[in-house]
């Protein structure tokens, strides 16, 4: 699933992606199974340090400072459309 979600092509201009389409696909997933029922409450929960390290190790990084602020994910989905 990861090399899946690292083949997404992303329209952003490279200069401004500080998140991988992997990372911004993955916790929608996540807050899909999870059954959140908010981009803000996704933000709020998965921001803590032992979800932050699982999707690292999920995702086959090293270590992650944060996850992607719901106003990130969104306009990646935008620029998706």
């Amino acid at each position: 699933m990861n090399s899946i979600l690292k083949g997404v092509k992303d329209n952003r201009h490279q200069s401004y992606i500080e998140y991988g389409s992997d990372i911004i696909l993955f916790s929608m997933l996540m807050k899909n199974i999870t059954a959140l029922e908010s981009m803000n409450k996704m933000t709020t929960e998965f921001n803590r340090d032992e979800c932050i390290n699982n999707v690292a190790k999920a995702l086959g990084y090293d270590k992650l400072e944060e996850l992607p602020h719901h106003d990130t994910i969104y306009l990646k989905i935008l620029l998706c459309l």
